[in-house]
């Protein structure tokens, strides 16, 4: 094998480089590497000006309904401080771009017509979305009871002809003819639990 010594030295200065390209990648990986966290850092959002940042979260905005958290989360995203993203968040709340109650209200009624979640993860969301509790409730009402256990039904029997692939299995399950196997019960009752709904209106199925 030819050593780098004798080695014609137009290669030699090739390989060099090419040592020089992988020793940097390797230091800036190492370089963005969070021990911490054990991930990698992410890079500085490029800073926005006020302007460009206002008619970004005003069309962010008028898109859709969003929280207060959402429009400071975005103004994190363009680079803003935490003074500057208050100011905008204020401008945002007077020019009536958004709005908690009605954030709260458009949120519950897509999740539960759209996703269908049962109340439990509706719930769950718009406290992550920092809404307070009294929106909250006041969301959750639009929900009632009748429209819930309907909502879950249709989801069950959905879920049932995925897990049993017979139709007619179902149907006879639905009424009340044959018993569902306690595993794929036991498989259907978590679906339910993870998409919301509660115990409760779970015991209610006719399964």
């Amino acid at each position: 094998m030819e050593t780098m010594v004798g080695m014609d030295p137009q290669i030699r200065n090739n390989v060099y480089c090419k040592i020089l390209e992988t020793t940097f990648s390797c230091i800036f990986a190492i370089m963005s590497w969070n021990r911490n966290t054990g991930e990698y850092n992410e890079a500085k959002p490029k800073r926005l000006d006020i302007p460009t940042a206002r008619k970004k979260l005003e069309k962010f905005c008028a898109y859709q309904e969003r929280s207060q958290k959402q429009v400071v989360e975005k103004c994190r995203d363009y680079g803003l401080n935490k003074e500057e993203s208050e100011d905008l968040l204020i401008e945002m709340i007077q020019n009536n771009f958004i709005n908690e109650q009605r954030f709260a209200l458009a949120y519950a009624r897509g999740k539960f017509k759209i996703k269908g979640w049962g109340k439990t993860k509706i719930r769950q969301g718009l406290m992550r979305q920092g809404v307070s509790e009294k929106l909250v409730l006041l969301a959750l009402e639009q929900i009632t009871d009748e429209s819930s256990q309907n909502t879950l039904n249709e989801i069950a029997f959905k879920k049932l002809k995925i897990l049993l692939k017979n139709e007619e299995q179902v149907e006879s399950i639905i009424k009340g003819e044959s018993k569902l196997e306690y595993e794929l019960k036991v498989k259907l009752m978590r679906y339910l639990l993870s998409k919301g709904f509660s115990l409760d209106e779970i015991y209610r199925l006719p399964i």
